[in-house]
């Protein structure tokens, strides 16, 4: 995961810790509008999708996750 303040960048870092543990998904927060690019699998969301997202989680496939307390 990874948040980012403005619309400028190239998620250099994010590219570097992908590269070394190759996780399924990455998802940026940021100030702009949801986005997914499936060819590298990075989901981009809006800053106030933090707390239901770190809540409900997603799996590796961004699925989300059955409520554990059922």
């Amino acid at each position: 995961m990874e948040v980012k303040d403005g619309p400028s960048g190239k998620l250099r870092s994010l590219h570097i810790y992908r590269n070394t543990y190759q996780p399924f998904w990455s998802v940026v927060f940021h100030a702009g509008q949801p986005d997914v690019l499936n060819d590298v699998k990075i989901v981009f969301l809006p800053l106030y999708f933090a707390g239901a997202f770190a809540q409900f989680g997603v799996d590796d496939k961004m699925e989300r996750i059955n409520d554990l307390n059922s």
